[in-house]
């Protein structure tokens, strides 16, 4: 009996031995446990200050990177302006040239004219008019007779003389036009030396500003499709902006949305973390380059707006079509190659080819206005690219019939409205 006392008390002892034990080693493995996490929550907040850190940097990086393409641009803007200066100024150069040229040519014609009837009776009287005695000589005639044609060539002398004087400016007047005509030809040849250098410069600039802001525009390429796909699917130029205009409202929508509020983390949401801390650390740089940047309204355009080219207006806003219709914009006759440039500051929202406008460059400038250029032989912006008023956007064409002409159209929330008196100092002739 008391064996099997002693035996009962026996097991419960190991038991409670036992249980103690386990006790013992679940503390021991629940501090092991803690210990670790503490230790991996260590690490996730190393590298969740790391992230920070990166992100600081991203950002500084952004900012210096956007401070760059700024610089860049301004500089774009001022080669542009020089540009079209220098356009300018040939296209002046020119008009002088062609001037002069036909005064040229009409006073060589009237000066051989003048030359082939008098030059050799003006010779023959210069000699007479210095050996007056020689006329003895050459016809001898009575003394009567000799009186008379004395007389007679004294008579005729001073309208010879002044024919000779006539004939004498003539000449110099040719030879100051001829002067004048090559001091206007050296000039336009340095002003062309001058601006082919001016645009080397240029295109240097553009090709350093795109690697600037290449993934900036690399994520725009999205946007670039989905406008290419409404202008497949918009029924005229005012569908098409109002389809823009609409996408521009979403866009600018979703920017000013708040961004989630992020909530506390646990322990086990903070660990699982730390597997994944390069996600972390990437998130600023996405943003920091990110295009879709709400436009904000320029000053008002009335009074602002900029010629986009140098050249003549050859047709203005209400004039009669070929077509039948009326124009809702202008037509800018240009120079060959001439510089184009943004009227206003912007954002591009489309370019490319679009009915009855060919390559066609629309740039939003805020509050429902759009501005519309067409017939470049060449556009050098892209859908979601930001560009101040003035900045180069593309190029006019160098065919050999005729000079290019560039169309110009302002429109209100697709209404189009004469950009005439919009346009700031010089206009167009």
């Amino acid at each position: 009996m008391k064996r099997g006392l002693f035996g009962a008390a026996g097991a419960l002892a190991l038991t409670a031995l036992a249980l103690t034990a386990g006790a013992a080693s679940a503390a021991a493995q629940t501090a092991k446990d803690e210990s670790s996490a503490r230790t991996r929550l260590k690490s996730v907040e190393a590298d969740m200050a790391e992230a920070k850190k990166r992100q600081s940097a991203l950002q500084k990086e952004a900012e210096k990177l956007a401070a760059e393409i700024s610089v860049t641009e301004r500089d774009m803007v001022a080669i542009a302006r020089a540009i079209q200066t220098r356009e300018r100024t040939l296209s002046q150069i020119e008009a002088r040239l062609k001037t002069l040229a036909a005064e040229r040519d009409a006073q060589t014609k009237a000066l051989a004219a003048g030359q082939k009837d008098t030059a050799q009776l003006v010779a023959a009287l210069q000699t007479m008019s210095r050996r007056p005695q020689a006329l003895m000589f050459l016809r001898p005639a009575s003394a009567g007779e000799t009186v008379r044609s004395a007389n007679v060539m004294m008579a005729v002398l001073p309208a010879l003389q002044d024919r000779t004087a006539a004939l004498r400016q003539q000449v110099a007047d040719l030879g100051e036009t001829q002067a004048a005509l090559a001091g206007e030809e050296e000039k336009h040849r340095r002003e062309l030396d001058a601006l082919r250098e001016d645009r080397k410069k240029l295109e240097g600039l553009r090709a350093e500003r795109e690697k600037q802001r290449a993934g900036v525009l690399r994520e725009a390429q999205g946007e670039a499709a989905r406008v290419q796909k409404m202008a497949s699917e918009a029924k005229d130029i005012k569908d098409l902006l109002a389809r823009l205009e609409e996408e521009a409202r979403l866009r600018e929508k979703f920017a000013k949305l708040p961004a989630p509020k992020p909530r506390p983390a646990g322990l086990a949401e903070k660990v699982r973390a730390a597997s994944r801390p390069q996600a972390v650390a990437e998130a600023p740089k996405k943003q920091a380059t990110s295009p879709t940047v709400a436009l904000t309204p320029p000053a008002p355009l009335r009074g602002n707006l900029r010629l986009p080219a140098e050249g003549s207006v050859m047709q203005r806003f209400g004039a009669a079509t070929p077509g039948g219709g009326s124009s809702k914009g202008i037509l800018i006759r240009t120079r060959r190659e001439a510089q184009v440039v943004a009227p206003s500051s912007g954002r591009v929202v489309f370019a490319g080819p679009f009915r009855g406008y060919g390559q066609l460059l629309i740039i939003a400038h805020g509050n429902g206005y759009h501005s519309l250029l067409a017939g470049m032989a060449r556009i050098d912006e892209k859908v979601g690219a930001s560009v101040q008023a003035g900045a180069p956007v593309g190029v006019m064409g160098s065919a050999d019939q005729g000079d290019p002409e560039l169309y110009l159209e302002l429109r209100q929330r697709g209404t189009p409205v004469d950009p005439l008196p919009w346009l700031s100092g010089r206009t167009a002739g």
